[in-house]
């Protein structure tokens, strides 16, 4: 089922105190500079071709393009499975995380925060500011995401990303994070790798 974002307000939300959660290694944002906002996920037009790259091996399905190079080390174990583990690849120009584990009945707004939290606390050089958030739908499950901006010690935009978060009926929790020099470029491979997530059946 194609993913959907509802509008939200575009003024700056704040993140909810982190909760105690294992998190990867935070993404490095890129120090090419960008616009100052990151638009709010919207649903963007299907391609007419095929998609290549059918990342499935751990139950859920994330359909790519052609030359996604998806790293695939465990989370909280040592190497992935079913319940838990991270896929990371460059995608188009954009950095993407998505990690996989039991939702241990937490929300995914929870998700989100710590998400967020822990890419704040991997680089105290940069400021990092949420700029938008609310809700997603992927794979007819509802989800929260968060948009970001990160800027230098002199105010200068230097990167951005969006943070989804949404869990299955299977009682996993998948967090995706995507961070790139182009807010609008980021903006749309969160919405169309949403729209190509399948929770497992």
């Amino acid at each position: 089922m194609p993913a959907a974002a509802t509008s939200v307000p575009t003024a700056p939300t704040a993140v909810p105190t982190p909760v105690p959660d294992a998190q990867p290694t935070a993404m490095p944002v890129p120090s090419t500079a960008v616009a100052t906002t990151v638009p709010e996920p919207t649903v963007a037009p299907t391609a007419t071709r095929a998609l290549d790259t059918v990342y499935s091996e751990y139950g859920f399905t994330l359909n790519l393009d052609l030359g996604a190079d998806v790293q695939s080390p465990g989370y909280s174990e040592s190497a992935p499975s079913e319940t838990q583990g991270l896929a990371s690849f460059v995608y188009s120009g954009v950095t993407v995380g998505l990690v996989w584990s039991p939702s241990n009945s937490k929300a995914p707004l929870e998700f989100v925060a710590a998400s967020y939290n822990n890419i704040q606390a991997a680089q105290p050089g940069i400021n990092f500011e949420s700029i938008s958030g609310g809700d997603i739908t992927v794979s007819g499950q509802t989800g929260a995401f968060c948009g970001f901006k990160a800027v230098d010690s002199n105010g200068t935009a230097i990167g951005g990303g969006l943070i989804g978060a949404w869990n299955c009926a299977n009682d996993s929790a998948y967090r995706m994070t995507l961070t790139g020099a182009d807010a609008t470029v980021v903006q749309l491979r969160f919405d169309r790798l949403l729209e190509n997530f399948a929770c497992p059946s």
